[in-house]
């Protein structure tokens, strides 16, 4: 964990450590369960908690590019969904 540059670590006390970092007022995590690719967005938008989850294939879809130092390879991957909510007290 290094909190000077925003790396974080949430330990989910299941033996599951997930990595991820702060940029502005977001906390980004990126994992891959069972094949699937999983990115986590949680923000505090005003005074109400925010997450976004994005989730797709682990394998690439598409790749495009020459594969060389002036146009590199990119691979693209497949979202199969997308959630957002936003988290309210009763």
């Amino acid at each position: 964990m290094d909190t000077l540059v925003g790396k974080w670590n949430v330990d989910e006390k299941n033996g599951i450590v997930i990595s991820g970092i702060f940029r502005g007022n977001n906390f980004i995590t990126s994992v891959k369960v069972q094949g699937t690719r999983i990115t986590m967005i949680y923000s505090l938008q005003v005074d109400t908690p925010v997450v976004e989850v994005i989730a797709g294939t682990d394998s690439g879809i598409l790749t495009s590019g020459k594969g060389t130092e002036d146009v590199q390879t990119v691979i693209s991957y497949g979202v199969n969904s997308y959630q957002r909510t936003e988290l309210h007290t009763k």
